[in-house]
C-alpha cells in the first residue's frame, strides 16, 4: 500500500497551480499521474478534493499517495541517446491549456513539429501515447500549424471527436485568430489579402508558396493592432487554409513576419532579437457536441520580447 505524503505549502509556492507545485517538488509525477490522482480524490488540499489546475495557498496541507513504480511510455524510436526527451515532453505537457473527454488543447511551442518528416526526430505525433491520459485511444491530430508557428493545436481524444472536428474545419465553422509581428505595416488599417498561392521551387531542395494566377485560392483578413515606423502587430484571420498562407500573404504585400527564414528576405535584420517566428495561433472558438468552447494561448516569451523591442502595445480585449 502506498505511503501517504503530507506537505505544507511554503511561502515561495503561494498562489501557484497544484500541478506546478508537483512540477517543482515531485518531478516524477507526470501530468497524467496528477490528473488521475486528483480526479479520484487521492490528492487532497486541507482535506478537500481539488483539480490539478487549482491554485494553492500558504500553509495549506497537501496530501497525496507515494508514486509506485513510475513508468514512461516514451518510445525508444524517438529517444535521444544523450537526452531522452523527458524534459521536452514534460514541457509539452505543461503547455496543455484545456482537456476534457473529447479534446486536448495544446499551446504548441515554436520549433516543435506537429508531424514527422525529413530531419524531424520528434514531433507532437511522436508522443501521442504520453498525451493519452486514461482514455482508450491515443489523441489524434485534426489540424496542423507550422513547425515554426506557436499557439493553439487541438487534438481529438476519440475517433468520434476526430470526425466531428474534421467536419467543423471542413465547413469552416470555426473562428481562428493569429497574431503576427511584421516589418513595416500594411497600407490600410485593415483589409483582405486575396492572392492565389502555388508551391514553387525557390532553390535546390527548397519550396515556397508563391503568388500565382495558376495557384489555389487563398484569402487572409488582417487588422493592425499597434504599429510604428519599423514594425506592426497584426491580428490575422485566415479564411482559407493553404500551407504557409499567412506567411506568404504578408510577404506578398511587403510586410514579412519578423524572423521568418523562408519568406523574409531581410530576416538577418532582427534575428538577434527574434529567436523564433513571430506568428502565434492566439484564439480559437468552436461549437463541439453542443458546447461552445473558446480558447486562447498566452504569448510565448520570444513574441513578448519582440513586442517590447519594437515598443508595440498588445491589449488582449481588442483581439
Amino acid at each position: 500500500m502506498a505511503e501517504i505524503i503530507k506537505k505544507l505549502v511554503a511561502e515561495e509556492d503561494n498562489d501557484i497551480r497544484l500541478d506546478r507545485w508537483f512540477k517543482r517538488h515531485y518531478k516524477e509525477y507526470s501530468f497524467a499521474n496528477i490528473s488521475k490522482l486528483a480526479r479520484t480524490g487521492q490528492i487532497r488540499v486541507d482535506s478537500k478534493r481539488v483539480k490539478a489546475s487549482d491554485k494553492i495557498s500558504l500553509n495549506q496541507e497537501i496530501r497525496f499517495p507515494e508514486l509506485i513504480s513510475p513508468k514512461s511510455n516514451i518510445k525508444k524510436s524517438v529517444a535521444n541517446p544523450k537526452n531522452d526527451y523527458a524534459e521536452l515532453i514534460d514541457g509539452i505537457i505543461a503547455n496543455i491549456i484545456y482537456i476534457n473527454s473529447h479534446i486536448l488543447v495544446l499551446n504548441k511551442p515554436a520549433g516543435l513539429a506537429v508531424q514527422g518528416g525529413n530531419g524531424i526526430k520528434i514531433s507532437v505525433d511522436h508522443i501521442t501515447a504520453e498525451l493519452q491520459f486514461e482514455v482508450k485511444e491515443k489523441p489524434k491530430l485534426v489540424h496542423r500549424i507550422d513547425k515554426e508557428t506557436s499557439g493553439i493545436l487541438i487534438m481529438a481524444r476519440s475517433t468520434k471527436a476526430a470526425q466531428e472536428i474534421a467536419n467543423i474545419f471542413q465547413n469552416r465553422e470555426i473562428d481562428k485568430k493569429y497574431l503576427a509581428v511584421v516589418q513595416g505595416k500594411p497600407q490600410e488599417f485593415k483589409g483582405v489579402i486575396d492572392i492565389p498561392l502555388e508551391k514553387k521551387n525557390v532553390g535546390v531542395g527548397f519550396e515556397n508558396m508563391c503568388p500565382s494566377q495558376n495557384g489555389k485560392k487563398a484569402i487572409t483578413k488582417y487588422k493592425i493592432l499597434s504599429y510604428n515606423d519599423k514594425a506592426a502587430l497584426l491580428e490575422i484571420i485566415p479564411i482559407t487554409g493553404r500551407n504557409h498562407q499567412i506567411r506568404a500573404h504578408l510577404a506578398a504585400i511587403g510586410c514579412p513576419i519578423i524572423s521568418d527564414k523562408k519568406y523574409n528576405k531581410d530576416y538577418s535584420l532582427y534575428n538577434k532579437i527574434a529567436s523564433n517566428l513571430c506568428l502565434h495561433a492566439y484564439k480559437l472558438d468552436l461549437l463541439l457536441f453542443g458546447e461552445k468552447l473558446k480558447f486562447h494561448a498566452p504569448l510565448p516569451k520570444h513574441f513578448v520580447d519582440v513586442l517590447n523591442f519594437f515598443s508595440l502595445n498588445f491589449k488582449e480585449k481588442n483581439v
